[in-house]
């Protein structure tokens, strides 16, 4: 946080350079640790999958830092959801076997504009869905693939649609309401659910602390749709040419 000096009544006193991003900053500040006491508990128990090359790490920093350098300027926020959630609360770290990283912002900060500036940027890979509708951006930064859920709020949940586009259906994902908090993962500063563990638990059961490499049936999916073909052509834009 850059500062410099202001004076007031003759008053000399140092405050952020600028205000504007320091507000925003400020309504996330509350800073909250990974499950140190899980971690380690799980780190003994799943020492063989539960540690990410190096690679990964790296890849992940990579990325983290481009999407902030689009969405910082715009100040909108973004959050972990899903896996990368789950990695950083029950692990402190992303899960080794998961490789694709879950951001999810919030659909009433979208404006066209994003869409040029990440297109610009070379890393909008694909659109799916509609602002009014299950909206959902793929972005590919070198190997990852990284999937920004935009969210809805409605009068007692929040949810985000998830595509299988091979099929052409969407789901909601459903959870509890939540405010933000920050944290740090992979040595990076990110956003997380104030109520992680709930957050958590209502997508993976009350056995989130059980890995499960071959995948999981979240349980917080609801509203399954199938796009029509007409509905398709208008919805998805996939593979956008850089």
């Amino acid at each position: 946080m850059q500062i410099e000096p202001f004076e007031d009544n003759g008053i000399h006193y140092f405050a952020p350079k600028n205000k504007i991003y320091f507000l925003f900053e400020l309504m996330t500040s509350r800073f909250l640790d990974c499950n140190f006491e899980s971690t380690k508990n799980f780190m003994i128990r799943y020492r063989n999958i539960s540690v990410p090359d190096i690679q990964f790490g790296l890849e992940f920093i990579e990325d983290i830092k481009e999407i902030k350098r689009e969405f910082q300027p715009k100040l909108i926020p973004f959050w972990l959801v899903s896996g990368t959630l789950l990695g950083w609360y029950r692990q402190c770290s992303l899960i080794p076997y998961v490789y694709d990283i879950d951001f999810a912002a919030w659909i009433r900060d979208f404006d066209t504009s994003l869409i040029d500036q990440l297109t610009k940027s070379s890393v909008l890979h694909a659109v799916y869905g509609t602002p009014e509708n299950s909206f959902q951006f793929v972005l590919m930064n070198k190997r990852l693939k990284v999937n920004l859920f935009f969210t809805y709020e409605e009068q007692s949940y929040f949810w985000y649609g998830k595509h299988t586009i091979e099929d052409g259906y969407s789901f909601k994902y459903v959870y509890p309401k939540f405010t933000l908090c920050s944290a740090e993962l992979v040595y990076e500063k990110v956003l997380v659910p104030c109520n992680t563990e709930l957050i958590v638990a209502t997508e993976y059961g009350k056995n989130w602390m059980i890995p499960e490499p071959k995948g999981h049936s979240p349980l917080n999916i609801k509203d399954k749709k199938f796009w029509t073909v007409e509905q398709r052509i208008n919805a998805f834009l996939p593979k956008l040419e850089h």
